[in-house]
């Protein structure tokens, strides 16, 4: 059975300093207790309760799924885009061989993911050049029927 242990635990984060998390923590008052704690934050941004894992970057983070996202858009706009127009040719092609190298060794470790990965590719992409090749063989057609 579940129990609510700290009803209200305040502490400050690493992402903001200066301001104060309310935090609940539940825990299971079995033989796991020091296990089973899970935690119950606020979002900074909407203010939405979420569960993070303990211990983990997001609950330092403090943010729910739907603004995570955004904010890992705005990182990318705002932050990696700018860090790689500012790369050299020579450090950008050493920055590429870095990533290809990072994601050669996932493929490696994850390959049932990678082809379920491949596979969802593929039927998105198969009908991208269909009306090309419409054209094309129309075109053809109408060559063999002239010759």
């Amino acid at each position: 059975m579940t129990k609510v242990i700290f009803t209200i635990l305040t502490y400050q984060t690493r992402v903001q300093p200066k301001k104060f998390v309310r935090v609940v923590i539940l825990a299971d008052m079995s033989k796991y207790f020091y296990k089973d704690i899970k935690l119950i934050k606020k979002c900074r941004r909407c203010k939405v309760e979420y569960r993070p894992k303990r211990y983990s970057f997001f609950a330092a983070l403090s943010l729910c799924y739907k603004c995570r996202r955004l904010y890992y858009d705005e990182w990318y706009q705002k932050r990696y885009k700018p860090f790689l127009e500012r790369l050299t040719p020579s450090e950008r092609k050493e920055h590429d061989q870095k990533q290809y190298h990072a994601w050669l060794v996932w493929t490696r470790k994850h390959v049932d993911r990678r082809r379920k990965l491949a596979l969802e590719s593929y039927h998105r992409n198969k009908n991208k050049h269909r009306e090309q090749k419409r054209i094309a063989d129309k075109k053809r057609r109408a060559k063999v029927q002239a010759g």
